[in-house]
């Protein structure tokens, strides 16, 4: 009642490992156990089995193999130890170089130190001389030429005010009550062109009323009609002569366009040209005070041959200090490359020793294998005769 597929199962259940030789052949087995000369050699190996002695010869087979495939073909531990000591004394060598390297390094460090303080110390010198006046005297006179050419300028631009409308600012009041006379005659003459032309419209008023055509359909007589329109042309122009009568006379005869070119004028004289005469004042009192100042400097500033010693020596200094940071430059190139090339030899190095130390490694492996092959064979000499 074993299913086909438990067959297997079902044997390992039934029948030990070991036993499954002596019960279990196939043909070609049942061939070799029936050869006269396989017999001996298939019945040793099933009786190994049954015994448990043939997994003795599967380690030892597995530690021949072992053997093999790690016994040889890379380079011995005394080549690598050679090769550990020749590249240890590269790497010994390139730390000498860098480190002699560095020193140089900083010798040429101290020495621009020193010039640098000696370079300190002479422009101190140039300073308390009176350099720092000496080196700006170009700059000074060339700020004094245009200080000069802008106060010619302002003064030119006062100058035309003084001949244009700057002298009127001097009387504002008379000014305000100029623009104000102006403004009321500028009324009074709309007023008198308004008289002439309400006079104009009166005397037509007048013709109609007096026509027979205004008092078609009305019940006067002639009489009553003409003082009822004499009454009313006289009312309108009593109206008329009494606002006239509180009216100034005109003292200027200007046109419009005067009129409003004097107001124009006025505005600024009050306004636009104090202010604009009081910011060109305000710059012209600096720039007199920078013309004073810059001429005190130019006072300081001492002859150029009583500097040129000093001058001459902050040039040597500078010229040293320059050589020296070249020379600084192309010594860091060399720590630089000097570096690279420890960085790698010391890579080069650790991997010999990773070398040295992994066939150190296989060589004790190695060994210890061929001791517990010799235990194995001891082994199974015990165990067969056993």
């Amino acid at each position: 009642d074993v299913e086909p597929g438990d067959y297997q199962v079902w044997l390992n259940d039934l029948i030990p490992p070991g036993l499954l030789p002596l019960y279990f052949f196939d043909a070609e087995q049942l061939s070799a156990l029936a050869s006269p000369e396989d017999h001996d050699g298939s019945l040793r190996e099933i009786f190994y089995r049954l015994l448990g002695i043939d997994l003795v010869e599967r380690l030892q087979a597995d530690l021949d193999y072992y053997t093999r495939s790690h016994g040889g073909g890379g380079p011995g531990t005394d080549q690598l130890a050679t090769e550990v000591a020749e590249q240890q004394a590269a790497v010994d060598k390139l730390d000498v170089q860098l480190h002699e390297l560095q020193i140089e390094a900083e010798k040429l460090g101290a020495k621009r130190d020193g010039l640098e303080s000696e370079l300190e110390k002479q422009e101190l010198r140039l300073a308390s001389e009176g350099g720092a006046y000496a080196a700006q005297r170009p700059i000074l006179q060339e700020r004094l030429t245009t200080i000069q050419s802008e106060v010619e300028l302002i003064s030119n631009q006062l100058r035309d005010l003084c001949a244009e409308l700057l002298p009127f600012t001097l009387a504002p009041d008379l000014c305000r009550i100029l623009s104000k006379r102006l403004v009321q005659e500028a009324e009074l003459h709309r007023r008198q062109i308004a008289g002439d032309l309400w006079r104009e419209k009166t005397s037509r008023f007048e013709t109609v009323l007096l026509g027979d055509d205004f008092w078609r359909g009305i019940d006067l007589s002639p009489d009553i009609r003409r003082d009822l329109v004499q009454k009313l042309i006289h009312t309108i122009q009593e109206a008329e002569n009494s606002d006239a009568s509180v009216e100034k006379p005109l003292i200027h005869q200007i046109a419009e366009a005067e009129h409003e070119q004097l107001q124009e004028w006025i505005t600024k004289v009050l306004y636009s040209i104090p202010q604009q005469v009081r910011e060109l004042g305000e710059r012209l009192r600096q720039l007199q005070d920078e013309k004073e100042h810059i001429a005190d400097n130019l006072k300081k500033a001492p002859d150029d041959d009583a500097l040129l010693p000093i001058r001459n020596e902050i040039s040597e200094l500078e010229s040293s200090i320059e050589a020296l940071d070249q020379q600084r430059v192309a010594l860091d190139k060399r720590i630089e490359s000097t570096q690279l090339q420890l960085d790698g030899e010391q890579r080069q190095l650790q991997s010999v020793i990773d070398d040295l130390e992994a066939a150190q490694a296989s060589e004790r492996r190695l060994a210890l294998t061929e001791r517990s092959k010799l235990v194995l064979r001891t082994y199974k000499d015990a165990l067969t005769r056993q």
